[in-house]
């Protein structure tokens, strides 16, 4: 288990994607890049995701498992995130519910990873 004081908002990123508006996402705690895992709906996390990186949020969708073909496998061996459950205005994915950090079931596979997909005006 690991331990960090979240003064500010952690780095977010989303990849495996030649679009910025879609991918799987990661989160940096420290200076360590790890996925995110088990999204649980199809808007509230990946809407938390979206607005984190800028984004309004509309319209974000955690993609299906065929679409996550697409974007393969994280190939990330630490997992931040893992069993998220965000309220439908959260702002950050990192305080929405979760699992503690670096504690998870999180496996490279289509049922643990989540892609999200971003569709609306980029604010940054």
């Amino acid at each position: 288990m690991f331990c960090f004081s979240v003064k500010k908002a952690p780095e977010i990123q989303l990849v495996k994607s030649p679009n910025p508006y879609e991918g799987l996402p990661q989160i940096k705690f420290g200076d360590v890049w790890g996925a995110i895992c088990h999204l649980y709906s199809n808007y509230e996390e990946a809407s938390a995701i979206c607005r984190q990186l800028g984004y309004t949020g509309y319209n974000a969708e955690k993609t299906s498992k065929e679409d996550l073909q697409k974007f393969g496998t994280s190939l990330q061996p630490i997992k931040w995130l893992d069993q998220i459950n965000c309220a439908d205005d959260a702002a950050r994915v990192d305080l929405c519910n979760h699992d503690p950090v670096g504690s998870n079931t999180c496996r490279d596979r289509a049922d643990s990873l989540g892609g999200v997909i971003c569709d609306g005006t980029y604010h940054r």
